[in-house]
């Protein structure tokens, strides 16, 4: 079913189990090829597996690899929000997260989860 415009979605990551991190990302590609918006948002525990070098090691049985879905998912406009307060707390620099992430404040955290249409949380 195609989106009538207002429909998003936000995954919230807080751990960087492998099941945790793949099925946002199968999950982004079916609805942002059916019109849905989709961000997936990494805090605490999820940023390790944003790091470079982390990311592309990410598998999780027969599912298809984040890192293979990336660029086809950022072109469709997945967008990915990093918690800057939690890569500060970690002590990563922005420059150590994978390509395409943006960094974001906890207004951005609250406006985004407050106004989605739904939250998942993993």
């Amino acid at each position: 079913m195609m989106s009538e415009g207002g429909e998003n979605i936000v995954f919230v990551l807080n751990n960087s189990r492998p099941d945790a991190v793949c099925f946002p990302f199968t999950f982004s590609m079916a609805a942002l090829g059916s019109g849905v918006k989709v961000k997936i948002i990494v805090l605490g525990g999820a940023v390790e597996a944003f790091m470079k070098g982390n990311f592309e090691n990410i598998k999780f049985g027969s599912a298809p690899k984040p890192s293979e879905l990336l660029p086809q998912a950022l072109e469709m406009g997945l967008e990915i929000l990093v918690c800057k307060a939690c890569i500060d707390a970690l002590g990563v620099s922005p420059d150590k997260l994978i390509d395409g992430v943006k960094v974001i404040g906890p207004v951005t955290f609250i406006e985004e989860t407050t106004t989605a249409s739904a939250v998942i949380s993993l």
